[in-house]
């Protein structure tokens, strides 16, 4: 499928923001009154890691970006069909790595080492992301959960499903809250943009910067 461009309108006009999206899932709930979830995934062969934190900071907006693409293309797409307009929820953004996994089984005796290499190898597969409190999302991704999940972040514990670390199962009210500091930030950056700033700020993360990985560092007068 093919979305239209987002639109972020601010006081000095208006930008568009597209790209192509690796993978979207939408999954229809009838108990929901044909409620739809949508689910973003983006293939990645380096060690990205997904942190709300970071999209909220501006750090890393794709996911987020592609989501909200795809959430207002199908609704646009229900409206121009003229067909009975679906509510269309988030499910979820997630990173999946294809890189092939290292995995040292040096200490590992020959009996033991077909076991946990293959469960090694599954868990660096897992999905990494936000994921939306919702049963029916979640067993569509992973209907077996015992203990952690192997293609999510999350686990099963006596109280029911919850994230393996803070934010990465959000409630609906919560996943909403994500959503607008998200725009928020983007409808910042875009302000800024059409203004002409052009400050240097890279963003920081722990020890490293976007200046980590620029071609231009050497002649640009910005210290970390």
């Amino acid at each position: 499928a093919q979305f239209p461009p987002v639109e972020i309108k601010v006081d000095r006009g208006t930008v568009l923001i597209e790209g192509k999206i690796d993978r979207v899932d939408v999954l229809g709930n009838p108990e929901s009154s044909g409620a739809e979830f949508v689910k973003i995934i983006d293939y990645k062969s380096g060690s990205d890691k997904f942190s709300a934190e970071e999209a909220m900071d501006g750090w890393k907006l794709q996911l987020m970006i592609y989501l909200k693409a795809a959430v207002q293309g199908l609704q646009k797409e229900a409206a121009e069909n003229k067909t009975e307009a679906a509510a269309v929820k988030p499910a979820g953004v997630f990173y999946f790595g294809i890189s092939e996994p290292m995995i040292d089984s040096g200490e590992l005796s020959a009996e033991e080492r077909a076991g946990r290499v293959a469960d090694q190898i599954k868990r660096s597969f897992r999905l990494d992301g936000v994921l939306l409190q919702e049963n029916l999302v979640i067993e569509s991704l992973d209907s077996g959960i015992s203990g952690y999940s192997d293609v999510v972040p999350i686990r099963l514990t006596k109280d029911g499903y919850a994230g393996t670390s803070a934010r990465r199962l959000l409630s609906e009210e919560d996943f909403q809250q994500f959503i607008g500091a998200v725009d928020q930030t983007i409808e910042t950056l875009c302000k800024e943009f059409l203004a002409g700033s052009i400050e240097i700020k890279p963003k920081k993360r722990k020890n490293e910067t976007a200046c980590t990985y620029c071609d231009y560092k050497s002649i640009c007068n910005y210290e970390n």
